[in-house]
């Protein structure tokens, strides 16, 4: 059960980092209009949302009812990995234009999501780790669009002063 669980997370996660690189790539990289996009009512749902909500209230949730979590986890996971089998098929999954550096920030985040899930599995050694395990999944979940923004804020940064250095040396 604990692979399965692990495949739908991995697959929902890999979706909701092409999503949100496909966004910061729409708004080309650009924090102001990345930001100005949640002051839209489109832009507000991507956060204010029932599925967001639910996940929000299993993190808070899960010292008081822990086995809770784990159904609940696995039961959504399920949905979702199901959500994207039908938006694949219809061929609605957003997802970035592959440019160098779409490719670029797309394979750091998927070894970031690698590692992230490599040490987890490296600390699990009884139920009561599972039950951790899956507390954090969730939190990187709802922090994918921090987690991917931080890292394109970080990748801009370093372009950032690669440019001006090349400017200076000329």
């Amino acid at each position: 059960m604990l692979y399965f669980l692990i495949f739908f997370w991995f697959i929902r996660e890999t979706k909701a980092i092409l999503f949100w690189l496909y966004l910061w790539q729409l708004k080309e990289y650009h924090i102001g209009r990345f930001l100005d996009h949640f002051r839209t009512e489109k832009g507000r749902r991507l956060f204010l949302n029932l599925l967001n909500a639910i996940k929000i209230i299993l993190l808070l949730s899960f010292s008081t009812y822990p086995l809770l979590l784990l159904f609940s986890v696995f039961v959504l996971y399920i949905f979702e990995f199901l959500k994207i089998i039908f938006d694949f098929l219809k061929k609605q999954l957003k997802r970035p234009i592959i440019t160098l550096k779409a490719a670029f920030l797309i394979s750091a985040a998927l070894i970031f999501e690698s590692i992230f899930l490599f040490v987890l599995l490296q600390n699990i050694k009884g139920v009561e780790n599972i039950v951790w395990f899956i507390f954090w999944l969730l939190v990187f979940d709802v922090l994918t669009p921090l987690i991917i923004s931080a890292t394109i804020i970080l990748f801009q940064l370093v372009l950032f002063l690669k440019k001006k250095k090349i400017i200076l040396w000329n």
